[in-house]
């Protein structure tokens, strides 16, 4: 047993649990205090400042969590080519500034409530600059996650602890931004210092930002994909019924994206693994990836049934005896779980390590695009349980997708090494 929990993907998975679980746990704390201290109209410009930073983080990340994860996993035992990585990651991210910059100058100009409310604009900025260039990747790469995610856990306790002290009536609503911001940038910056402890600081060049831009492109359209279609459901819906409806729809997607997340730090520890041993032991990652597939499924079936079994208690308990409507649609998205977790194996787990970024991307953003299809058609024939229907849909896309496109081209990990024959084949080769 104890070798076991000594294995590096192991005690990584552990310390993004913690993070994931204080992820959690600390909102469902402060959610409920925050909701009655500010009342619907401060809480409510919380969560558009928020989800508004949620969108520039998603700009910032780009695609390093995966891309360069992969790099520094390919190159761990050569600290000058880690070192490369590194500046061109900074080099990139000074560029995506300015994408960002201008999305909030558009905001400050086009948003209702950015436009009476400025101050919450530039606290969502702090908050997207101070999350977004985490450098997270580099300790993912080297299957060194402790330290950064009890430093994480420490941040999200200290902004926690902050709202409660400093935050009592809807005149602080913006505290809650700027304790947000101000953990981060803690948290970012002490981060930095322990990546650049271990790397040599190379100013970046125009050439490198290019080059990891370009690496991490095809991570971010795809990304950017499910963010879309995951935001876009509730917008869609929106149109063809009352609110009521789409908070039967909200509280259950809220429940799934939970119970969806609890297979994610195992894989998010996996991924530099695989990224290791992608390029020098095939056989070995296709048996892991072999194993993992069926825990991460059978795990995703039990969730699911318990889910799917204990959907009245758990809208009782979270949501209250008035969204009883919402039991039929919790039932429904819990569906997506296993999905969810099969297609993180054969996408994120063997896809991307191996270099067929463009043939994920295209299964993504195909399913993507579907979704944005089906949401509007079933949102109007069904409503909420159309919505959650489209989904489901949808992910069943992504993994059939997934499956046949290594099936066809013979490079699944069920086919020996994950290749024809045994012999690498270029993407996209059938």
């Amino acid at each position: 047993m104890k070798k076991y929990l000594r294995h590096p993907v192991i005690q990584n998975a552990l310390a993004l649990y913690s993070v994931q679980f204080f992820e959690y746990v600390l909102p469902m704390l402060t959610m409920p205090y925050l909701a009655r201290v500010l009342h619907p109209a401060g809480w409510g410009l919380v969560v558009y400042a928020q989800n508004f930073a949620g969108w520039l983080v998603l700009v910032l990340e780009y695609g390093f969590g995966f891309s360069a994860t992969r790099e520094i996993a390919q190159r761990r035992d050569h600290p000058g080519e880690c070192a490369e990585v590194a500046a061109g990651v900074a080099g990139a991210e000074i560029l995506l500034l300015v994408p960002a910059v201008l999305m909030a100058l558009t905001a400050r100009f086009t948003a209702p409530e950015f436009r009476e409310h400025p101050g919450y604009l530039w606290l969502a900025l702090l908050v997207a600059l101070a999350q977004g260039v985490r450098p997270f990747w580099y300790f993912q790469g080297l299957e060194s996650m402790r330290f950064p995610a009890l430093l994480n856990v420490g941040g999200r306790c200290f902004y926690t602890i902050g709202i409660f002290l400093f935050v009592a009536s809807p005149e602080t609503a913006w505290v809650v931004l700027l304790l947000q911001g101000s953990a981060a940038a803690i948290v970012t910056s002490i981060i930095f210092g322990a990546m650049y402890r271990k790397v040599a600081f190379e100013w970046p060049s125009p050439r490198a930002a290019a080059a990891a831009l370009k690496m991490g492109w095809t991570i971010f359209l795809s990304r950017s994909a499910v963010s879309l279609y995951a935001l876009a459901n509730t917008f869609i819906l929106g149109f063809f019924v009352n609110s009521t409806q789409v908070a039967y729809y909200g509280g259950a997607e809220r429940v799934v994206l939970i119970v969806a997340a609890m297979t994610g730090p195992f894989l998010q520890a996996l991924y530099p693994r695989m990224s290791h041993l992608a390029l020098r032991d095939r056989a070995s990652a296709a048996q892991t990836a072999r194993l993992s597939l069926l825990v991460s499924v059978a795990g995703g079936l039990v969730l699911t049934g318990g889910v799917f079994a204990g959907a009245p208690l758990i809208v009782r308990v979270l949501f209250g005896p008035s969204y009883t409507p919402a039991i039929v649609v919790l039932r429904i998205a819990s569906l997506v779980v296993p999905l969810v977790a099969a297609s993180n194996i054969m996408g994120m787990q063997w896809m991307l390590p191996l270099g067929m970024d463009h043939m994920f991307n295209r299964v993504v953003v195909t399913a993507g695009l579907l979704n944005l299809f089906l949401a509007t058609l079933l949102s109007y024939r069904f409503g909420p349980m159309g919505t959650a229907w489209a989904v489901v849909a949808s992910q069943s896309t992504v993994t059939l997708g997934m499956w046949m496109s290594l099936q066809r081209s013979r490079r699944g990990f069920w086919h020996g090494e994950g290749t024809a024959e045994g012999v690498p084949q270029p993407e996209g080769q059938a």
